[in-house]
Order: structure tokens, then sequence, then C-alpha cells
């Protein structure tokens, strides 16, 4: 019997556990909002989560630990987006990467201070996160955004809406255009929607189909 009693217990304190963690990571990312990776400490994240020190070792080896979580729930939710803004598309090839853009551009606008590592690598020199954990998750997010370009412009190409062009070659030089997009923002301060337009112009007028 006490060990059914047991059994029953466990899950309920792996949940607790689980939402703990979950409360590190959302404590982390409002601290890091405020004032980025760098000027964030352990400490400060342990007071503001109402934990000692000493329990945020118990969920996070380090603070690169916690980074690296932190990133990849913003890639979850990157991803998230990004799926959801083409299953809701229009089947329109130029429709489809505006929302796709939209959807990814707006995720970081919302989420700025993922930018400084995830994107553009500003803060990486700091020795935060482990350059091979930055590495991959770039590669990560790389892989998301293009392989969704690709899909849309493969589509397009085989209608015959784009002409016959490598869809992986294009689908990376929009990726490019995005992070062009993502520094001028960061350095101008201008919104993304407002450059969003002229950004996918310059990019079709590279692939529509010459009447």
């Amino acid at each position: 019997m006490a060990g059914n009693s047991q059994a029953k217990v466990r899950p309920w304190k792996a949940k607790q556990k689980e939402q703990l963690r979950q409360e590190i990571i959302d404590i982390a990312i409002q601290l890091f909002e405020e004032r980025g990776f760098g000027a964030v400490s352990v400490d400060e994240i342990a007071q503001r989560t109402g934990i000692a020190k000493g329990t945020f070792y118990l969920y996070f080896k380090s603070k690169a630990d916690l980074i690296q979580s932190v990133l990849e729930k913003g890639l979850a939710l990157l991803e998230a987006a990004v799926f959801h803004a083409i299953k809701h598309g229009e089947g329109d090839a130029r429709s489809d990467l505006r929302n796709v853009m939209r959807a990814q551009l707006g995720f970081f606008e919302e989420h700025g201070y993922i930018i400084t590592l995830l994107v553009s690598g500003r803060g990486s020199s700091a020795g935060d996160l482990p350059s091979d954990v930055w590495e991959e998750l770039r590669v990560r997010y790389r892989a998301v955004t293009t392989s969704i370009y690709e899909g849309i412009i493969s589509r397009a190409i085989g209608i015959g809406a784009y002409r016959q062009v490598d869809a992986h070659l294009a689908a990376s030089i929009l990726y490019g255009i995005v992070t062009g997009l993502l520094y001028e923002s960061v350095d101008s301060g201008r919104p993304f929607p407002k450059i969003l337009d002229t950004a996918l112009d310059v990019f079709e007028k590279g692939v529509n189909r010459v009447a």
C-alpha cells in the first residue's frame, strides 16, 4: 500500500517541480527583456522568483543552462507562430510569405532580447552561453525559417507563379533579408511592419515570372 501511495505522489511532485522550473524561466525572460542577458544575475533571478540561490541550482546547472532553456522556449514559441501563420495562409505565395515574415518579425519585436544572441550573435563573447550551444540554436532557428520559405517558394514555382529558381537558395536569400530587417530594426528602432512590405517587394522582383 505504501508503495502505491508513493507512486501516486510522484507525478504530482514532478508536476510541481516542472511548474517551478517554468516559473524560473518566465521570470528570467522578464528580466532579460528589461535589461538583457549580461546584466541579470542568478541572485536576482532567484530573488525575483522567491527561491534560494541553492534552489535555483537544483533546476539549472548555471546561468548558461538557464539561457539555453530560455532560448529553446523562445524557439518553440517562434516555431508555433510561423506554423500557425502558414496553416492559416491563403495559399498565395506572396500572402503566405508576408504572413510568415510578419509572424517571425512580430515575434522578435515582442521578444527583442532574443535577437542579441539567436540572430545577431551580439553578446555571445560575454561567456554566458557556450559557443557550440549558441551555434546549435542558431542553426535550428535558421533551419525552421528557411524550410518554411522554401516550401512556399517551391509551391509557387510548381504552379508557375515564380520562375524556375533554386528554391533552397531563394529561401536562404529571404532568410538573409529578414535577418537584415532585424539588424535594421535593432539599430534604427524602426518598427518591423514599416519595412516588411518593401523587403518582400525587393525579394519578389528577383523571382516573379516575367510576362
